[in-house]
């Protein structure tokens, strides 16, 4: 049986000797969204409003699908579940960056296979999306200007972790912290002889809580993950195959 093995990326501040090794790469500066799969919209609606006390709004990337926001530029996008979906409740991860074309253009250059230019949403916004080197949608997001009025959620204030599956941490390594630029800064796992998990972080994202992507082994069980900050709860929800992870803010 395949290791457990788990691949956090997250985003913080870096030095300015970080930022100047690749100026050319647009910041990359939080998590924009976890993109999930529901069978039962209502009771998905229920879980992140009622639940999670997230805001509904409209999905400008896809009409049959809602935003959930934690805040004007993060949420949880739900979307119909595809007939050949399997186990499968994730479509894509996605984060935030300041200029998406640019983005775009830089991961051209790095033999990354991008579309041939960014979408434009009727909200703004822009994105794309590539595939990881295990096949997992990445989606980068340049939020809009103005961004929407949503009000302050009084659980949790942004989200910090999204998650997925892969089976070759050094493979993703080279996507994540070779062309991303990504970091290192934490390993850990299941043992404490054992370090089966990995925590990188982003050299353009100044936050104070480190958004990040996990990243699991298929054997792990896990399809899809969020976690958000709070200052009280920690506790883990499950919906409709997909996992939710409540933990308390360092603040």
């Amino acid at each position: 049986m395949r290791k457990v093995l788990f691949l956090c990326v997250a985003g913080l501040g870096a030095s300015s000797a970080a930022l100047a090794a690749d100026a050319a790469r647009p910041p990359i500066t939080s998590v924009s969204h976890l993109a999930v799969y529901a069978a039962d919209a209502a009771k998905a609606e229920h879980f992140y409003v009622h639940d999670l006390g997230a805001v509904k709004r409209a999905d400008p990337e896809n009409p049959q699908g809602a935003r959930y926001h934690f805040s004007s530029a993060q949420f949880v996008e739900v979307l119909p579940l595809p007939a050949n979906a399997g186990a499968n409740r994730m479509d894509h991860v996605a984060f935030n960056t300041a200029n998406a074309e640019s983005l775009r253009k830089y991961l051209a250059a790095k033999n990354i296979q991008v579309p041939a230019a960014a979408t434009k949403g009727a909200d703004g916004s822009q994105w794309f999306q590539v595939k990881d080197p295990e096949g997992i949608l990445v989606e980068f997001v340049q939020p809009p200007s103005p961004r929407p009025a949503i009000a302050a959620n009084p659980l949790f204030g942004h989200i910090i972790h999204v998650g997925a599956v892969v089976h070759d941490r050094a493979l993703e390594d080279g996507f994540y912290r070779d062309i991303l630029g990504f970091r290192p800064y934490w390993f850990g796992g299941m043992k404490d002889d054992t370090p089966t998990r990995v925590t990188h972080r982003p050299c353009q994202a100044p936050m104070a809580t480190p958004p990040a992507i996990a990243i699991a082994t298929a054997t792990s069980g896990l399809t899809s993950c969020l976690t958000v900050s709070n200052a009280r709860i920690s506790t883990v929800y499950r919906s409709h195959g997909s996992q939710s992870g409540v933990r308390p803010s360092r603040t």
